[in-house]
């Protein structure tokens, strides 16, 4: 298998100190005076897992604007030359900074050999950040660089630093979903019932999940202190399972995009798994479901493990079947205006997720 790997390098300036405003950081004076100008800090290299040392290209540049001051414009250059930090004194107030990095890539220093990497910027701009009284504020820019191999979250502890993300890319093959699901709740449109008549499912029923995944692309930073994959649908149950309303619905999700997720919560870490089809319903079942649908899936649980714990993504622990606690699942289908047609709930005595590399 073809690997692909990204980085995700994050330069920073690491203060000590409290109040925070998004991306940055404010370290408090010594003692209380009169209201002082603050200082704006952004480190300008980064050390890598492959032991490079990263830096901005010439002609980088923070651009800044005050969102309380009409008019006030200055802007940071982030061009190292024999620094490891720029700074720039600010009157207090807040801010929005916006970066201008039209060069596309940053320079990697590897035996004294300086290479042009391409660098896609990861945070969504503009930043927002605050400079207090005689406060100094740092701000992190993060960017995806291909090449380097390892999932690494790690922080700066010295007192000025930079700090690297590392992004691990290396596709797995595929994943196995499998539990035995309870239906809690099942809801038609009046309208619909009798023309689904199909799809029917009742409240109580039991029913064997199985879904076959396969992806071919990278975990990739997702929201909320998670790493994602893109999966697609590959397999549902049982082909030899006499069909029923939920075989047919399963039979719907042949061949949806799903976003597998993995979000940091301490050491019992939350599984997600959903997505929507769009598109014509399986051909057996078009003489009921003319035109185009909309089938939405939805599962989450807790898996018991500290899989992203700020420091590292241990996707290893994930291939021996794991055991998804407190799971839910919900399928939904909508017509093509969104208007929901039936859906059901059901909770899991028991699932498990396995990838394979």
């Amino acid at each position: 298998m073809n690997r692909k790997f990204r980085l995700a390098v994050v330069l920073v300036s690491t203060m000590l100190g409290s109040n925070t405003l998004l991306a940055a950081c404010a370290t408090a004076p010594d003692s209380a005076t009169e209201e002082q100008p603050g200082t704006l800090t952004a480190a300008l290299v980064a050390t890598g897992s492959d032991g490079a040392t990263y830096r901005f290209p010439p002609n980088t540049r923070l651009s800044i604007w005050s969102m309380q001051s009409e008019g006030f414009t200055d802007s940071l250059s982030l061009s190292a030359d024999s620094s490891s930090v720029a700074a720039m004194t600010l009157p207090p107030g807040r801010y929005r900074a916006e970066l201008d990095f039209r060069p596309g890539y940053l320079i990697r220093i590897r035996d004294h050999v300086e290479t042009a990497v391409t660098a896609t910027p990861l945070d969504l701009m503009p930043i927002r950040f605050e400079i207090g009284s005689g406060l100094t504020t740092s701000i992190a820019l993060g960017f995806f660089v291909e090449g380097l191999n390892d999932l690494k979250f790690e922080t700066g502890r010295l007192e000025v630093t930079a700090a690297v993300i590392a992004s691990q890319a290396d596709a797995f093959g595929s994943a196995q979903v499998r539990g035995s699901l309870h239906v809690t709740d099942v809801a038609d449109a009046p309208e619909a019932s009798t023309r689904l008549a199909p799809l029917a499912m009742t409240t109580g029923e039991t029913h064997d999940l199985s879904l076959t995944l396969s992806t071919m692309h990278t975990w990739h930073l997702g929201a909320e202190h998670g790493v994602c994959a893109d999966v697609r649908v590959d397999g549902v149950g049982d082909p030899s399972a006499a069909a029923s309303g939920f075989t047919r619905r399963m039979d719907q999700v042949m061949g949806t995009w799903l976003n597998l997720c993995i979000t940091d919560t301490g050491a019992d870490d939350l599984l997600t798994l959903n997505g929507i089809k769009v598109g014509e319903a399986p051909e057996a079942q078009r003489a009921y479901l003319p035109g185009t649908y909309n089938v939405a899936v939805y599962l989450r649980g807790q898996t018991g493990l500290d899989l992203l714990n700020g420091t590292s993504f241990r996707q290893s622990l994930l291939e021996t079947p794991t055991l998804i606690r407190d799971a839910s699942f919900t399928h939904q289908l909508t017509n093509d205006s969104y208007e929901r047609l039936t859906h059901f709930d059901a909770d899991f005595a028991e699932v498990t997720l396995k990838i394979a590399p």
